[in-house]
């Protein structure tokens, strides 16, 4: 019984932390919202009023796709918020309510 649990444990291990990054996080086109890509209450009701943008927004997920089909920057966009952190997602997103 203990090799099963083992095996079983083992498996659901191995299946975390997947590097599904190409997509990225779907938010869908925030340009078209009422607001932009500034972040609302009513958008964003989860995160609304949280510093710590990455605790729910892994930095290897976002800014991966342009949902806007503007031609962002992508990779400037992400080289901005890999040397800046928490402070570079304010410049584009607002203030989240702080």
């Amino acid at each position: 019984m203990k090799h099963i649990i083992l095996i079983i444990l083992a498996m659901i291990l191995l299946a975390c932390g997947t590097d599904n990054t190409l997509g990225g996080e779907d938010h869908g086109n925030l340009a078209t919202s009422d607001e932009g890509i500034i972040l609302t209450e009513a958008e964003h009701p989860i995160g609304w009023g949280e510093a710590d943008c990455f605790f729910c927004h892994n930095m290897e997920n976002i800014h991966q796709t342009d949902r806007t089909g503007t031609g962002l920057n992508l990779e400037g966009i992400r080289e901005l918020t890999q040397d800046e952190g928490l402070a570079s997602c304010a410049t584009c997103h607002g203030t989240n309510g702080l």
